[in-house]
């Protein structure tokens, strides 16, 4: 096989022939041994009947069926541990994610099977050669993302790959210890210089401050233990429930 075409379906009806259509015409001005992989990831619209009536027609169409909605960057793992292409051209159906690699590239990405994942951070640490190259970017009138799951995406791309918050606690804490220090310092010589009362709101203030500091940091760190806690139970990261392909002629 030289070339598979990856991409993932949800909410992608109306993109789905245009996809097939235009991905088929690209594909064959470079080959004529060429497949598409289409990872059906729970879509509630009617992507997947579409992508297997294609399928049905076509014998160069695989769509993989996963049994319910494990979100688009594991979708597109998905896909590519389903393409056997020397060569694997990652595309969104209708977003922007476009990524041409070579088979050892996704062999090496595949290696990584965390449950818990951003596929960018996954492009970075696998290294080999990379270089960017700039597109024309298109839009749909609705995103699939939604600003929380935007939001949630960044989250678990920070505390996927990066300690960098358990770092800026512990910064955090030493400054607010040292400065703590210091004015508990500046308290007790302006009580025994001048017999000054520090008042009992300060006090309060002081609780609820270190409280609000305390029990933010064990979020943090609660965050990370839930992390291994999930990848330590070893679950596949996609289940696939069939394959639908017509058998080729």
């Amino acid at each position: 096989m030289k070339l598979s075409i990856v991409t993932t379906l949800y909410k992608s009806g109306a993109y789905v022939e245009e996809f097939h259509r235009r991905a088929s015409e690209a594909a064959q001005h470079t080959t004529d041994d060429y497949e598409i992989v289409m990872v059906d990831d729970g879509s509630p619209d009617n992507s997947l009947d579409i992508a297997c009536a294609i399928a049905r027609t076509d014998s160069r169409v695989r769509v993989v069926e996963l049994s319910r909605n494990f979100g688009h960057h594991k979708a597109m793992m998905a896909g590519l541990d389903h393409s056997h292409g020397e060569l694997c051209f990652l595309i969104d159906s209708d977003h922007c994610t476009v990524r041409l690699m070579r088979r050892e590239y996704v062999d090496a990405l595949l290696l990584h099977r965390e449950s818990n994942t951003v596929i960018g951070g996954l492009w970075v640490i696998t290294g080999f050669r990379q270089v960017g190259s700039s597109i024309a970017k298109g839009h749909r009138k609705e995103s699939s993302y939604s600003v929380l799951l935007r939001l949630a995406t960044l989250f678990n791309a920070i505390t996927s790959f990066s300690t960098v918050p358990l770092n800026l606690m512990v910064m955090f804490g030493m400054v607010v210890s040292l400065v703590s220090f210091a004015v508990g310092f500046f308290v007790v010589l302006e009580k025994l210089l001048y017999n000054v009362a520090a008042g009992w709101a300060s006090l309060i203030v002081s609780i609820w401050f270190m409280g609000g500091i305390i029990i933010f940091c064990l979020g943090v760190i609660g965050i990370y233990i839930s992390r291994v806690f999930v990848e330590t139970k070893n679950r596949p990261y996609v289940i696939v429930r069939r394959i639908h392909q017509r058998a080729a002629p």
